[in-house]
């Protein structure tokens, strides 16, 4: 895009597709309302907060609507179910098996192009500038800017920075214009613009009501260096707005957040009744029958209508007839005067079944909203489940995160790409970027519940040790040594999932060997002991290039000679029972 100086200053006064980015603004607004712990001052700059009391008010009338909004309470209720939803998807930085390798065409490419990699240092600035992105800022934008020096580095523009952009017919970014700093110095203050395009950096200055180009580089990339970091079409009609995994569900979180307000609305009923009494006359002297009447007026001396009668309701009675909790209503008694009030002065509660039907809405709404975003369910908590439904849950925790997995390894591979044109121009550097598959898609909790659904409803060992594996993952995800001795310990053991009270049973009734049950009864002593002449159980084998199959057999083995050295220590020819107890049952002899 060769432009003219006067066409440049056009361009960033006039900037192309303002009202995709005021669409932008509000989409992202809506989002930070229903994501970000605002209180109400900052909610009330926020246009997504506009929106909701508008559709508030579109409910109901302007006093109810006030009367409801002041039931609602700050930072919104809602946070706490969007902040679960958040935090699920952000696990998508978290895999155990991200990869990321770079293949270079040469080694002096190498020893130019890997110190400005470690510089950039990707995988960091993608995390740092994701997390929020995924939350509540799916339009930021990733330039690859360069320095005075001509070093690369990376900008994220988000809304606050973002002034205009235009795109290729193939839906990328043509050029963008955005605010690049602001200071001062001997001649005042000044602020600068960037425009970058296919084949420029461009930086105008203003100072006042002047402007001018400050700088313009020409660079070797072939096609304008920015890109939205989630580069995924919201929908195919918005050419700007990006995808979030909580826009397709922005109605069912303000159904729930409405409701839950009419919870408290109805609580409130509840706990202060309203109370019905007889009629009493309005305070206001003026007041007739709810109305205050005003005669005409006319000019003292010429007698001209200076105005028209009028009746305007009474503020007060009117006020009196917005039922709340704590509203006192009045009835009027027989004309006859002779009814008391003895029939008329009560307390009204609403219906409990309203109460239960609202509780049971938000459940259900909360329910649909979690399946629909991170495949959050809740069959564990309620029944045993099986092989299939244990299977199924993980696979559906793990789309979402899949999806995100795919737009970040192509905005990695083109940040790369980008950077190695920006420096060499046409290259043969090769990336390849995935941010894994491996998860730690489910809480320790979560993986205790199933685990023991899963015990109780006999589903086989290999199941068992599968999720057994999976909670020594998360449970020691950021203690790699822990991690290992577990899973040692876990191998080493050979009823890793009953305990001595279930197997004694069993050793009784034939289905568990003595000697394994031995093993399994002094394991932990056992092992201390290994590791007393031999070292920790991690370490061992490393100097000798042990497999951890080899290293797992030649402990067994060793932990097996210690229980048969014992027996034979003690010389017993009498056979025992896992309890300690002789076979006739009659002795206290106790086994090793």
């Amino acid at each position: 895009m060769n432009l003219s100086e006067l066409e440049l200053i056009e361009r960033v006064k006039s900037p192309p597709n303002r009202e995709l980015l005021q669409q932008g603004r509000k989409y992202q607004s809506k989002l930070r309302v229903f994501t970000d712990p605002l209180t109400l001052k900052d909610l009330e700059l926020e246009q997504g907060w506009q929106a909701y009391k508008a559709h508030i008010g579109g409910i109901f009338d302007e006093k109810r609507t006030q009367r409801i909004l002041k039931f609602t309470t700050y930072p919104l209720n809602v946070i706490s179910i969007t902040n679960d939803i958040v935090t699920d998807l952000q696990k998508v930085f978290d895999a155990r098996n991200a990869n990321f390798e770079i293949n270079y065409p040469s080694e002096s490419v190498e020893r130019s192009f890997a110190p400005v990699l470690d510089r950039l240092n990707l995988r960091a600035y993608f995390e740092e500038v994701g997390r929020p992105a995924i939350k509540s800022k799916p339009n930021t934008i990733v330039v690859v800017d360069k320095n005075e020096a001509g070093e690369p580095y990376l900008l994220a523009i988000g809304e606050d920075k973002l002034i205009g952009l235009d795109f290729t017919p193939k839906g990328s970014i043509k050029s963008i214009i955005f605010k690049h700093s602001e200071g001062s110095d001997e001649l005042g203050d000044y602020k600068r613009i960037a425009h970058y395009c296919d084949q420029f950096y461009t930086v105008l200055e203003e100072r006042g009501d002047s402007m001018q180009v400050l700088s313009q580089t020409a660079h070797k990339i072939g096609y304008c260096p920015a890109k939205f970091l989630l580069d995924r079409e919201l929908h195919s009609k918005d050419l700007f707005n990006r995808f979030s995994p909580l826009a397709p569900l922005m109605g069912s979180l303000t159904e729930w957040q409405k409701f839950t307000t009419a919870l408290s609305f109805a609580e409130h009923f509840e706990t202060f009744n309203v109370i019905q009494k007889p009629h009493s006359e309005c305070g206001n002297d003026l007041c007739t029958n709810g109305y205050i009447h005003h005669e005409e007026q006319r000019h003292a001396d010429t007698g001209a209508l200076l105005e028209y009668g009028y009746a305007e309701r009474c503020t007060a009675c009117e006020d009196r007839s917005l039922i709340g909790p704590g509203t006192v209503v009045e009835v009027e008694l027989d004309e006859d005067g002779k009814a008391d009030s003895r029939d008329v002065f009560k307390f009204i509660a609403p219906d409990i079944g309203g109460l239960e039907h609202i509780a049971q809405k938000l459940r259900e709404l909360e329910n649909y909203i979690k399946v629909n975003s991170v495949g959050f369910n809740n069959v564990l908590s309620k029944e045993a489940v099986n092989q299939v439904q244990i299977r199924g849950l993980m696979e559906s925790k793990k789309k979402p995160l899949l999806a995100l997995r795919e737009v970040l390894n192509e905005s990695y591979k083109w940040v790369v790409d980008t950077v190695a044109r920006a420096m060499y121009g046409e290259h043969s550097i090769k990336c390849s970027a995935d941010f894994g598959t491996e998860w730690y898609i489910v809480s320790e909790q979560e993986i205790i519940e199933l685990f023991n659904s899963a015990k109780e409803a006999g589903m086989p060992d290999g199941l068992l040790k599968d999720l057994y594996l999976l909670l020594i993952e998360t449970k020691y995800k950021t203690d790699p040594a822990r991690k290992e001795r577990q899973k040692i310990l876990c191998e080493l053991d050979p009823f890793p999932f009953d305990n001595i009270a279930v197997l004694k049973e069993k050793y009784y009734l034939g289905m568990v060997s003595r000697d394994h049950l031995k093993l399994k009864g002094n394991l932990e002593r056992l092992v201390a002991q290994f590791e007393r002449e031999n070292g920790d159980i991690v370490a061992f084998g490393s100097e000798t290039d042990l497999s951890h199959a080899e290293k797992v057999d030649y402990i067994l083995i060793e932990l097996n000679k210690y229980l048969t050295n014992e027996s034979e220590q003690l010389g017993s020819s009498e056979e025992t029972t896992p309890s300690g107890e002789s076979e006739n049952r009659g002795s206290s002899e106790q086994y090793s």
